[in-house]
């Protein structure tokens, strides 16, 4: 497969906007956006349900007014410069997608505390505070389970591997200049700023391999749409001062992609590449375990005709030999068992959430789940979503399969796996985050973005609805 998939060789059938479509997700969308602007306790009266409804008004207003038109300032650049200038769009895209976080918090009229507050006052804000507490980055790695053991790291650190408080700890070393001195308080000040100011941007970062994993399946124009997408996205928007929504959707992305690339240019090397950073993911979240079947899928769909089962071989085995080398590093100069880790952190989660293996509360919290993960992604998303994963659940039972359709049956299974074996209730917003690139990946190919004025219509109608969105959840169940 060349450098895209054109899907001008689709069949009109496959290409063309059901008529329906732009009713079902004008209607859906202004009636998730009437409970969300009136207030109606629709989704917080059903048990589980994770957030609270607010009432946030925006300060200043000009500035609020000033967010509602920016997306259709970009909008307009990416149609003016198109494939033309990617490099140009991407940059413009990581800029507004930072901006605009800033933004949403600066409408709550507290400075930059509108923003920091997510590193003070939520409940991973554990993280900084034993961020700040440790001396040694090698320390902490290499006596990480001793030191939850001995209950030094708090509580937050029992369910994750390392890396996540390794991450907190680097960026306290990163904020040090901007401490006034070496007490602990002051340098705990300097991470939430420094924090606060650069995590957005980092955040954003995902839209650089999102755009080159794009363009493989679905087009230099049609990746940046997925990038679009993605800024849009109420989740990505709001769950700020995270690592679900800084640091692992931009690992996730990016071993899906090295993995793709390694099989469609058969390079052993960037498949091994693509192990490690796999690795690096999981070492910093077990949930990004997820990454694993998805660049498979992906890899599989881009491998040419021409001996695949060859090229796939020896991809995938470099693969795993990449994860295995940093797997077995860790557990010899770190003394860290990834396996052991990931069992223990899940037996604390199961007792955290006091999780009960019965078939009606699987059942009910799964639904609850892809409830909330619907209405953070964007009613518009998730409808456009389904119906690409769909598309490729047809392509698949009449054997033809093509462009995405691979990688979207992983995604629909990926699913399916974190619904109803995840044993979680609830604030799947934030813990399936993650996934929303892929998402919006799924929802730009149903979109089929051409030049002509009725797609770009039909684009704008999804931003647009994305857009109203992110502002009313802002103002009336916001993260924080």
């Amino acid at each position: 497969m060349g450098d895209s998939v054109s899907l001008r060789r689709l069949p009109p059938s496959t290409r063309s906007w059901l008529r329906t479509t732009p009713r079902l997700l004008v209607g859906l969308t202004l009636a998730h956006l009437a409970v969300l602007a009136l207030r109606i306790p629709l989704f917080t009266s059903l048990p589980g349900w994770f957030w609270h409804l607010r009432n946030k008004r925006p300060k200043p207003w000009p500035l609020f007014v000033g967010l509602a038109l920016l997306p259709a300032a970009v909008l307009l650049a990416a149609r003016r410069l198109g494939s033309h200038r990617p490099g140009w769009v991407l940059a413009g895209l990581v800029c507004c997608g930072t901006l605009l976080q800033h933004g949403l918090a600066l409408v709550e009229g507290r400075g930059l505390d509108g923003m920091r507050d997510r590193i003070v006052h939520a409940g991973h804000a554990e993280f900084a505070l034993v961020a700040v507490g440790q001396k040694s980055l090698l320390d902490v790695a290499a006596h990480y389970e001793e030191k939850i053991e001995n209950g030094e790291l708090g509580r937050y650190a029992h369910s994750k591997p390392p890396g996540t408080l390794l991450f907190y700890m680097l960026t306290e070393r990163l904020a040090r200049p901007l401490s006034t001195s070496s007490d602990p308080v002051d340098r705990l000040e300097g991470l939430r700023d420094l924090a606060a100011l650069a995590w957005p941007a980092v955040s954003m970062l995902v839209l650089l391999p999102l755009y080159w994993l794009g363009r493989r399946f679905v087009g230099c124009e049609q990746a940046l749409v997925a990038c679009l997408l993605y800024i849009a996205v109420p989740a990505a928007q709001l769950i700020t001062l995270h690592t679900d929504q800084v640091l692992f959707p931009v690992l996730l992305v990016s071993t899906v992609w090295l993995a793709t690339v390694a099989c469609a240019q058969d390079r052993p090397w960037l498949a091994a590449l693509a192990g490690a950073v796999a690795y690096l993911a999981v070492f910093c979240s077990f949930q990004l375990l997820l990454a694993l079947p998805m660049a498979i899928g992906a890899s599989a769909a881009v491998a040419p005709a021409a001996r695949r089962a060859a090229r796939l071989r020896r991809c995938w085995l470099a693969f795993a030999l990449g994860f295995a080398a940093l797997f077995l590093g860790a557990a010899f100069v770190l003394d860290y068992d990834l396996v052991a880790g990931y069992r223990d952190a899940r037996a604390y989660h199961r007792e955290w959430k006091d999780w009960e293996p019965s078939l009606q509360a699987t059942l009910g919290y799964a639904l609850l789940g892809y409830l909330e993960f619907a209405v953070w992604l964007g009613v518009p998303l998730s409808v456009l979503a389904l119906q690409r994963g769909w598309r490729a659940v047809r392509g698949a039972l009449a054997r033809s399969m093509t462009g995405l359709d691979l990688p979207m049956l992983v995604l629909l299974g990926v699913f399916l796996a974190v619904g109803f074996l995840g044993e979680t209730k609830g604030e799947t917003a934030r813990l399936w985050l993650p996934l929303a690139p892929l998402c919006c990946l799924a929802a730009c190919d149903r979109l089929e973005l051409r030049p002509q004025k009725q797609d770009f219509d039909s684009l704008a109608l999804v931003v647009a609805l994305q857009w109203l969105t992110v502002l009313l959840t802002k103002v009336r169940q916001d993260f924080w």
